[in-house]
């Protein structure tokens, strides 16, 4: 679905953003669903604490709002009460930031002025809130998929 995918992996046989973003996809939209009805009123707290940072931080500063924006989504991973697939959400997020390939690519991003989406977190603490699986993996989804299109209209322009 992405020919360009090919283009942006290294030779070193580790994962083009692309990939990454792929498995993410599979494996946050059903951390979220589990996370939905187990997430605590604590975690919830968090979450929330952590959508108004990145708010706050919108048109300010990226990089923070990235680091934001990672700490969301490995804390709804915790809250899904499953550690392997936490754990692979971990693995996934620390390939972004350390696979030459990917941590090259979010830095041109970010210096094109890429935010995390605030609109797409806001559902997804809504629909975990609600305790609503279907909502939070559709959310989720949703959410990835932007990303994946932003990609794509970057690396295509």
């Amino acid at each position: 679905e992405h020919p360009e995918q090919h283009s942006l992996s290294s030779s070193l046989n580790e994962p083009g953003p692309f990939e990454i973003l792929e498995a993410r996809l599979l494996v946050e939209g059903e951390a979220v669903a589990l996370a939905a009805q187990r997430i605590s009123q604590q975690e919830l707290h968090q979450v929330r604490k952590l959508l108004k940072e990145m708010e706050a931080l919108a048109g300010e500063d990226a990089e923070a709002s990235e680091q934001v924006d990672q700490k969301f989504h490995l804390l709804i991973a915790e809250a899904s009460r499953n550690s392997a697939l936490s754990t692979t959400v971990q693995w996934l997020w620390g390939l972004r930031n350390k696979a030459e390939t990917s941590s090259a690519f979010h830095a041109k991003l970010r210096e094109r002025g890429s935010e995390p989406i605030l609109a797409d977190h806001q559902a997804i603490f809504d629909a975990l809130q609600k305790k609503d699986s279907e909502a939070a993996r559709e959310a989720m989804h949703g959410h990835l998929r932007r990303v994946m299109e932003e990609f794509s209209d970057f690396s295509l322009s």
